[in-house]
């Protein structure tokens, strides 16, 4: 690893979140990644992060309860942690850490009415959102990538998301995203109406379109 590089830790039980992770954020850090509390404090015996970016509910020791033992420490008191709390915040901090060392404002708007708690697939969901916005940080030179997330409840009582992502950049040719979303849904061209519907399970679509130099995908 090179000395010029600021090293981050993520600690994660689950392995699609930590492989994500390092991918979106490895060509400006030094990404070291661990599954637990314990493994945490055995990398922590060899080399010391310039952040830790921390999962809170792990199976044995929670983030809690890993932060409580890092602020403990003499040594390890001092390292700034950030806890990856749910999902959409997950996905802010680390494409906030992809355009800090750039020219480009991120602006995150998330609706507060939202609730805490949700049953859905989301890691797929993830997945999305961070190659997405992603590629609007590369894409973006300078300017502002702005992320807006809100939700409609259905008649059936479930919530649609509506996440809404827009950028200064050059942007990417129309149906050039579905390049970047990972092939985990079998998309079909909806004739004439310049978007785009697939299902990935029983109550699952994702719908996405691009107009006015924004892309707006909704999940349900």
């Amino acid at each position: 690893m090179g000395d010029s590089r600021d090293i981050i830790f993520i600690i994660d039980d689950d392995i699609t979140n930590l492989t994500v992770a390092r991918k979106t954020i490895s060509d400006k850090y030094d990404v070291l990644i661990a599954p637990s509390g314990d493994k945490l404090f055995l990398l922590l015996e060899k080399v010391t992060p310039s952040l830790i970016l921390l999962d809170i509910e792990m199976p044995g020791m929670d983030g809690y309860e890993v932060v409580k033992l890092l602020k403990g420490k003499k040594s390890t008191s001092s390292i700034p942690v950030v806890f990856l709390t749910a999902k959409i915040n997950d996905v802010t901090s680390i494409i906030r850490m992809r355009a800090a060392d750039s020219q480009i404002r991120f602006v995150a708007n998330i609706d507060s009415n939202l609730p805490n708690k949700l049953i859905g697939d989301e890691t797929r969901i993830r997945q999305v959102l961070i190659n997405i916005l992603g590629n609007a940080v590369k894409y973006t030179d300078q300017g502002f990538v702005v992320f807006s997330v809100n939700g409609e409840i259905s008649d059936e009582g479930t919530i649609n998301f509506i996440f809404e992502i827009k950028d200064s950049g050059r942007g990417i040719k129309q149906g050039g995203y579905r390049k970047a979303v990972p092939q985990l849904y079998s998309a079909q061209r909806i004739a004439g109406q310049g978007s785009e519907r697939s299902r990935a399970g029983a109550g699952h679509i994702l719908e996405y379109s691009q107009n006015d130099g924004a892309l707006r995908l909704c999940i349900a």
